[in-house]
């Protein structure tokens, strides 16, 4: 014998299905984190010059938040946390790497059709202890409100 779900079983999935949605639109998306924001914008400069353009300079907390940005001709930077400017307030660990070598189509197919080998990079803008997390040595406190973290690295 079959039992038929009745209006309350619809009831139950359409109300559970609208909360799931309303979740999702109210704070459970993308970051889903509530609490008190700062933004940052600074300059990256290594023995007092900018860094070239095109470094990425990213931030990450211990909760796992991250952010992220590229320098500008100038040094300049401003972190984005999912296209928003705003960034949780916490302690970061910092680093800032080179910008992806560029290299032309017909290098590229000459590269692949070869089997590998060496390409011909630029020296390292950046010294390779600033290109991650973990070796870095840069931290930021980031506090609630307009935030500017200078960052000063050394050959």
């Amino acid at each position: 014998m079959m039992r038929r779900q009745g209006k309350d079983g619809f009831v139950w999935f359409f109300t559970a299905l609208v909360g799931a949605a309303w979740m999702t639109v109210l704070g459970c998306g993308p970051g889903g984190y509530s609490g008190p924001t700062g933004t940052v914008t600074g300059k990256v400069m290594l023995d007092g010059k900018p860094v070239p353009q095109g470094c990425a300079v990213s931030f990450v907390s211990s909760d796992g938040f991250t952010a992220s940005a590229k320098v500008g001709a100038d040094g300049a930077y401003t972190l984005l946390n999912v296209d928003k400017p705003e960034i949780p307030v916490a302690s970061y660990k910092v680093s800032v790497a080179q910008p992806a070598a560029e290299i032309s189509g017909a290098d590229y197919d000459k590269y692949m059709t070869e089997g590998g080998g060496e390409t011909k990079r630029e020296p390292e803008a950046i010294p390779a202890k600033y290109q991650t997390i973990e070796t870095s040595g840069l931290s930021a406190d980031i506090k609630e409100g307009p935030n500017t973290i200078n960052l000063e690295l050394k050959k």
